[in-house]
């Protein structure tokens, strides 16, 4: 059972690695809104192959060349400027559902950066922080 290409054994070590850069909080944030992105993409590619399917389905029905009158050819003609309408409206959708996975990687990654950085700031406190003397540190039972 691979998902995206990886076996088990990667998807364990990929959680993993996410958990201790992300820490327990963030996990569900990341993993929700990485949900919708999937969604939001899954969504508008169902949509498009809708509006294909039924702008092929309207083109089968009437075809342009049998209109008879000016009144055919002209509805003909505002048929074919809505389907391309509704075709550009698909491809916003899929844009825009690019955009939202796109958003949603770079949260992502920026979250893993504010982590490594805190996490490094943490550490370079402890390394600078000077050692407790005996004349500083509280005395006890005086």
């Amino acid at each position: 059972m691979d998902v995206f290409g990886l076996g088990p054994m990667e998807l364990v070590v990929v959680l993993l690695v996410a958990f201790l850069l992300f820490g327990p909080s963030k996990l569900p944030e990341i993993g929700q809104t990485l949900g919708k992105a999937i969604r939001e993409f899954r969504k508008a590619t169902r949509d498009i192959g809708e509006d294909i399917s039924q702008g092929l389905a309207r083109a089968d029905d009437k075809p342009a060349a049998a209109a008879s009158s000016p009144i055919d050819a002209e509805r003909a003609s505002l048929l074919s400027e809505k389907a391309e309408i509704e075709a550009e409206r698909a491809r916003l959708a899929v844009e825009r559902a690019q955009v939202e996975a796109e958003k949603a990687r770079l949260a992502a990654q920026m979250e893993g950066s504010r982590a490594s950085v805190k996490a490094g700031v943490e550490g370079a406190g402890a390394i600078l922080a000077p050692p407790a003397s005996e004349d500083t540190a509280p005395r006890q039972g005086s």
